[in-house]
């Protein structure tokens, strides 16, 4: 081999690497999130976050199981965000969503919320 194949073949190793190792780590984080603005394009957002787990038309939620924390993002009819809320298990407390662990989700339940009397419960999916 010549000397401009070897290193020819040594960057584009290197670049493969880089580029499985980036794809390799989480993007969504307190930190990034935090970076995110109103009027920002939506392109953008998935840039700092990466894809979301849901996307609906105006809405987009990133959820990360452990530690337990998720966002939702709200976008307008342009695709600019105009809102986001970060939820965690600090801010969530006692709030069924904040369990990820449940036994009673594991076992195929799911968790109720009624919001206008603030109880929850679980209903079993037989």
């Amino acid at each position: 081999m010549t000397r401009q194949t070897i290193v020819l073949l040594s960057v584009v190793s290197i670049l493969l690497v880089g580029a499985m190792v980036g794809c390799a780590t989480n993007k969504f984080t307190r930190q990034r999130y935090e970076t995110l603005y109103n009027g920002q394009p939506a392109s953008d957002v998935e840039l700092t976050l990466g894809p979301p787990q849901h996307k609906f038309s105006d809405t987009w939620t990133y959820v990360h199981d452990k530690p337990y924390y998720r966002a939702i993002i709200a976008f307008d009819e342009n695709g600019r965000l105009i809102d986001k809320q970060w939820y965690d298990t600090e801010e969530m407390g006692d709030h069924p969503d904040s369990r990820a662990d449940d036994e009673s989700i594991d076992a195929g339940g799911a968790v109720i919320i009624d919001s206008s009397s603030g109880t929850s419960g679980t209903i079993d999916q037989d």
